[in-house]
């Protein structure tokens, strides 16, 4: 009997220790449901709260998966998990992973930014299949290439389109599109019988236009009887650019299938390794390198900075940004140009114009900083597109060098080769800071543009 207490109590122990995310939440919804709520709410948001250990993504997972949950106590463990890279942590992500029922709108983000979710055939078909909207929808769209000839997989995808229900447009039109990349003929039947469905045979046309490289138009009779003759045939395959690490050289794709701003012209990836900063952790002090953010010292002498204020950024991450981009303004001197633009982008609130590193330019660039709301998207495009235009090409001609400073969700592969067109004649070397993010996009467009990406973790 004294053995069967001991138990219990060491149980006991374990899980007060175990469940540190399960505490801090509890004072949490306190806080939320007191006075004060949405000013406490905003400071808190962005998820640095949680201890990075298994025990929490284990709870948090689980929070995330709960029905009843409250939206913002659900963003919140979403925003911490985030952040969460110790060894431990992602064995525990990738365990949890390999189940299907442990995926929806919160977790199979989480699941595909920490790259844990599995090569099986069988997860694939249940993912595609499933009934909750989102997790299909981003399971066609996200579906890699080394699943594209299971059967299983292609099987999935047909049932969708098969009888479309009309409630899921969006998934239906991603099954459609995905069969452009797909080498596959068995395909051809059920995107034929679309061409009878008054919301999808415009899509469906197309699609069969690009993979057979006939045009029968809407004449079902004439599909038919061509793919009667042709059931063997080769599709035409719509090659996909996923591959946003700057370690893929350009020679990989077929550049008449990218994008024509290229051309010829396209840039040998620099194949350099990353350099990698540690992330001051709360409360720590450490002597700071002059001319520097995060540690690493700035090139060039006229810098155009592009920072990342989405809500990804908000609170902890924001601050010490700022702090970061003041410290470095404050120890370069009066010969230094220092400009800012903010992203997402707004032209009244977005934009500090390139100027001299004056003391007066410095208390202006605090304001500036301070004054910033966070929130909201992050595309990059926008900022760049406009700085271009109005910063580099004719206000200030000078830049010499630019930084993209972010978490690393900024950006498509249309947005990649977009920058690469902007910065083209320009050759102004764009060096990117990744913050406890991916690296994928920001790698791929300092590769580009002849610069260099530096991680800080």
């Amino acid at each position: 009997m004294i053995k069967f207490y001991i138990l219990i109590l060491l149980f006991s122990c374990h899980c007060l220790v175990a469940s540190q995310s399960e505490r801090v939440l509890r004072q949490v919804r306190s806080q939320l449901n007191g006075p004060g709520a949405d000013a406490y709410w905003e400071k808190i948001k962005s998820g640095f709260l949680f201890q990075d250990n298994s025990e929490n993504v284990d709870h948090l997972i689980r929070l995330l998966l709960t029905r009843n949950e409250d939206e913002r106590i659900k963003k919140l463990a979403a925003n911490g998990l985030h952040w969460f890279y110790f060894r431990g942590s992602l064995e525990k992500l990738k365990n949890l992973a390999t189940k299907s029922s442990n995926y929806n709108e919160y977790t199979f983000p989480l699941f595909l930014k920490h790259n844990q979710v599995p090569n099986d055939e069988d997860l694939w078909w249940k993912l595609i299949s499933s009934r909750d909207d989102s997790v299909a929808r981003t399971a066609v769209e996200k579906l890699e290439p080394n699943m594209y000839e299971s059967t299983k997989v292609v099987q999935a995808l047909i049932q969708v389109i098969k009888n479309p229900n009309p409630r899921r447009s969006s998934l239906n039109e991603a099954c459609i599109r995905k069969f452009r990349e797909i080498p596959t003929n068995k395909s051809l039947p059920v995107l034929i019988r679309l061409l009878n469905n008054r919301d999808y045979k415009g899509l469906a046309l197309e699609t069969l236009e690009k993979i057979t490289g006939q045009e029968f138009g809407f004449n079902i009779i004439d599909w038919q009887k061509w793919f009667g003759r042709n059931k063997n045939f080769t599709p035409i395959i719509e090659k996909p650019v996923v591959a946003l690490d700057g370690a893929t050289t350009p020679s990989d794709f077929d550049s008449s299938s990218y994008y024509s701003r290229y051309g010829e012209h396209y840039p040998i990836s620099s194949n350099k390794e990353i350099s990698i900063f540690s992330y001051p952790k709360p409360g720590e002090t450490r002597e700071k390198v002059a001319k520097s953010i995060y540690g690493i010292s700035m090139e060039g002498e006229k810098i155009l900075f592009f920072l990342d204020c989405s809500g990804s950024m908000s609170g902890q991450p924001y601050q010490l940004l700022k702090e970061e981009i003041l410290y470095m303004a404050e120890t370069m001197g009066d010969s230094y140009a220092i400009g800012v633009v903010f992203f997402p982008f707004n032209k009244k609130t977005s934009v500090l114009k390139p100027a001299k590193n004056t003391t007066n330019f410095r208390l202006e660039l605090k304001e500036f900083l301070d004054t910033k709301g966070v929130g909201g998207p992050s595309p990059l495009l926008g900022a760049m597109e406009y700085a271009y235009d109005d910063l580099i090409d004719h206000d200030y001609q000078t830049i010499d060098t630019i930084y993209v400073i972010s978490d690393g969700h900024i950006g498509s592969v249309e947005a990649r080769a977009k920058i690469y067109g902007l910065n083209v004649d320009h050759k102004i070397p764009i060096h990117t800071i990744c913050i406890r993010g991916s690296t994928d996009f920001l790698n791929a467009v300092s590769s580009d543009n002849q610069g260099r990406t530096y991680l800080v973790k």
